[in-house]
Formats: structure tokens, sequence, C-alpha cells
């Protein structure tokens, strides 16, 4: 309980210290003595000033955050805080503690007691005379019904009779004197906290305790949707349905009507392979450059010069494709489509079901196919593993092996919580004792494969019929090796992402299927 209320008040207080109001300890000392200065005229007659904030507003913002240090009803009340550092029972620190307590008391914002001056007044004839009201009752009223609430009662009601700016004034000398005892106290506990009397929660010493920016910047991705659909329930679920589109470029260019093409690619025999949602990019209507260039799968821009007999569109040509680059996913987005466009008949583009443009000639070569297919493999694992890591890594862009695709499609699968088929091969184990383990644990690591880098959980190997060979010892520690049953391969999955036991259904595994590699290659 200690260690709770002493974190919490020394964020709180690490908070209040960190206001602007606060950074001119001098001024805000001269507003906690609640000084006066009088000038006095050859008539009689004195004038008197008391300095306030420049700015009200910081003022307000200063009190509201010395607030919970003074209501009963929060875990750092004061009184809450002192009782935590008076159950420590260090003699070397309870002078120090009891005068703080005490001073704190001593500026109690409850109640009628006076901790500097009172007022009374009434009119110059001496009718309408009011009660006296304190200096805390005005500090208290300002609070209660000029701040944060509208329903000054009990005590702080008898200084609504007073203008406000006399409860602003007395709030001043009164919350100025409590920041000035607030920072007393986080002294005090920082100094506890480091001779090892109080343990803090480490974060109370190092968390942000103020935003300090005027913007906030956020990286992140936008899904849409028809109004009232059901986002889904991130605690059961890692993706998205089909009812929610990324807001792409696509999408945002979308919003307006005119922007909206329809791309279909359709076969010989006129079924759809595919369709897309196109959006305008570049339309130039100028008499010598009159351009039409449409975004598809937010990865080719199709750039089109049109025709026209006067203001009459009358047909047009195909002037050139240009792909955009510049993530995995884009890379991905444009090896899928082109192979999709080398098995379509014609690419057709139409605004409004009235068809514009319709384009052939798509044709990849049987090595050309198999690189797009590769390569679209390939991304497709790493921008799966982006979505389940909220992370975005370096385009994936130079060459690779067989056997990276091997890996990084076990990195992916054990990422979405699969049950692999891995190894046939022995394994070796080391252990700092004699007996062989029971399972085989894989660390977590990183694989490179063209150009980029993605994590590979930590994973479980692990076969129930799976023997243990030991082999001699390793510089101190015991070596053996782990062979399956023969024909049969290790069990792999990451615990982190899928809870298995001994006893669990292992029927389910799936092999790391990769296109052209057969099983039994993969080692």
């Amino acid at each position: 309980m200690t260690t709770d209320v002493l974190s919490r008040f020394v964020l709180r207080a690490r908070r209040i210290a960190a206001h602007s109001l606060v950074q001119d300890r001098a001024k805000l000392r001269s507003h906690a003595s609640g000084t006066f200065k009088g000038t006095l005229d050859m008539t009689g007659k004195m004038t008197m000033v008391q300095e306030l904030p420049d700015d009200e507003e910081a003022f307000e913002s200063l009190a509201a955050r010395l607030r919970p240090l003074t209501v009963r009803s929060e875990p750092i009340y004061f009184v809450k805080v002192f009782a935590a550092l008076e159950s420590v029972q260090s003699a070397e620190y309870q002078d120090r503690i009891t005068a703080l307590r005490d001073a704190w008391a001593d500026t109690e914002i409850q109640g009628s007691q006076v901790q500097a001056f009172s007022v009374q007044q009434s009119k110059a004839d001496g009718t309408e005379a009011t009660d006296f009201v304190s200096d805390t009752q005005l500090a208290a009223a300002w609070l209660y019904a000029d701040l944060v609430h509208a329903d000054a009662t009990g005590a702080k009601k008898a200084a609504l009779v007073f203008p406000m700016v006399e409860r602003y004034a007395a709030a001043v000398r009164n919350f100025a004197h409590l920041t000035i005892l607030t920072l007393a106290t986080l002294e005090l506990v920082e100094s506890m906290a480091d001779a090892g009397l109080i343990d803090l929660d480490p974060q109370a010493r190092t968390a942000d305790v103020v935003v300090g920016k005027s913007q906030l910047v956020r990286e992140t991705r936008a899904y849409v949707a028809e109004v009232g659909t059901t986002p889904p329930d991130l605690r059961l679920t890692r993706g998205w349905s089909d009812e929610w589109k990324p807001y792409t470029v696509t999408e945002m260019l979308r919003q307006s009507p005119t922007n909206r093409v329809g791309v279909t690619l359709r076969k010989d025999d006129g079924e759809i392979l595919a369709e897309y949602d196109g959006a305008v990019v570049r339309r130039s209507l100028e008499s010598d450059t009159r351009e039409w260039h449409v975004l598809v799968g937010g990865c080719f821009v199709f750039e089109f010069g049109l025709d026209y007999d006067g203001d009459k569109f009358v047909g047009g040509q195909f002037d050139n494709l240009r792909a955009l680059s510049g993530s995995n996913e884009l890379a991905w987005a444009a090896h899928r489509l082109w192979l999709q466009m080398d098995q379509a008949a014609a690419v057709v583009f139409g605004v409004n079901d009235v068809q514009l443009f319709e384009l052939t000639g798509f044709t990849l070569t049987p090595r050309e196919a198999r690189q797009h297919e590769v390569l679209e493999e390939v991304l497709g694992d790493i921008v799966t593993i982006e979505r389940l890591t909220g992370e975005t890594y370096d385009e994936c862009n130079s060459g690779f092996s067989d056997a990276h695709r091997v890996s990084l499609r076990r990195a992916r699968l054990l990422h979405e919580g699969k049950l692999i088929r891995a190894n046939r091969r022995p394994l070796t184990v080391t252990r700092d004792v004699e007996e062989p383990p029971r399972s085989i644990m894989s660390a977590a690591s990183t694989l490179e494969i063209g150009g980029t880098k993605v994590p590979v959980p930590r994973s479980m190997l692990w076969h129930p019929d799976m023997t243990a060979e030991y082999v001699g010892t390793v510089d101190g520690r015991s070596s053996f090796t782990m062979t399956a049953p023969s024909g049969e391969r290790f069990f792999e999955w990451a615990p982190a992402l899928l809870n298995l036991m001994p006893d669990s259904d292992f029927s389910g595994a799936i092999p790391v299927a990769v296109s052209g590699i057969s099983e039994d290659e993969i080692g």
C-alpha cells in the first residue's frame, strides 16, 4: 500500500513540478507569501496591490493538477501520503515528515480557518456588513464555484458575496503555497527512496508526466466500412473482416464520385477473373495534353491519352503503365496484379457502367510468370508478418534462395499461431544438466531475406516419440542429439501464440508448403 500511494504521489508531484508557472520559483514563492504592496498618499488614501499570475488560465491548470492532493477521496490525498511516509518509522527523516505534514494541515482548504487573512465588507454607510470570511473560504469557493464545480456549499458559500477577483486572489496565495509544499514533499520522498527506505514503482520517476507536444503524430493504418458496421474486437481476432476496407490512397480518391473507375479483368469466355475499384489520380483536359491516369490495385498507374471531338469524348489510347514502389505491400500487390493480367484476356476500364477502354497484351513468358509467382509468394509472407506484428520492414528487393523462402514461410506460420510439421533431421541440444531435454526450444531470431529482416518468434520443437543420444560435453555443457522417428518430423509452434501440452491433439500439424519445393526437399 505504501509503495502504491507514494508512487502515485511522485507521478502527480512531478506533473506539478513540470507546470509552466512552477519554473520561476522566485515568483511562485512571492505568490505563496501573499505579500501586499501598499502606497499611502498625503491625504491618507492607501492603495494596496497584490501581484497575480500573468495568465489566469495557466494558474487554473496548476490548481487542477494540485486538486487530488486536497480531496479526501483521492488515493493521494495529502493525509494518506503522510500516513504512508510515517509508516516507514525512520528517525532520520521523522522531523522533516512531521514539519511538512503540519504545514500541509495548516494549508487545508476545507473549513473556515484563517491562513493569512480574512475579509469583511459593507456599504460606505456601514450597512449590509458581511461576516468575516477567511482566505481559506475564499480560495475554496473559487475552486468549487468558479473553477471545477458550480455548487459551493457549507463554509465556502459565505465567500460568494465577494467578487470573483477576491476569491481568485486568495486562491493564488493558497495554491501557490500548496505547490511549494508539494515540491518539498516530492524532494523528501525521493530522498527516502534513494536511501532505500521506501520502494517506488520505477515508472513513477521515469514515466512521462507532460505531453509537451503541439501535434500528435501516429503512423497507423485506417479501415473504413458502412456506417454502423461493428469493428473487430482485437481481444478476439487479429484481423479485419471483409466488411472493412483498408483506407488507401485509392479509397481516399474515390470519396469523390468523379474519380471512381471500375476495372475488370476478363477471361476469353467473358468470365470475370478479378475486379478492382480504380481511382483517377490525374485528369487534364487541356486541348494539347488531354490525359487520364488511373490508379489500380494501389500499385499501377495506367496512363491514357484522350481524344475529343469538340467537347465530346470519342476515344483515346493507352500510353504507359507505371508501377509504384516503396513498400513490401505495394510490391506484393504489383506482382499479384501482373499475374492476374497475364491470365486475363482483357483489362476493361469503365465509368458509371460505361466501358471506356479495353486493354490486351499483358502476356508473360513462362520464366517471367514464375518470377512473379515466387515474388508474390515471398512478399505475401512478409506482408502477413508485417500485419501480425504491426511493424513495417524494409522492402524486399534483392535476391534470395529457396532455403530463405522455406525459412520465411516457417516464420509466417509461427506468427500465425500454427502447428508446423518441421525438421525431420536430428537436432543438437546442449544443456547445463546431464538429463536429456523433454522438448527443444528455439530462441527468437531474425531472418534476412532479399535485403530485409523479419522477426522469427521463439518456438518449441517436440515429438512424443523422439529419442535422445548423449554425445559428450561441449564447453562444460552436456550435448544431446534429438531424433524423430524414422520418416516423421518434429512438431513446431510458438508457445506465446499457441498453447500446446504433451497430451494435446497434434493431428492438425501442417507442412511448410512453399510452391516449387517438395516436402522431401525440406530438411
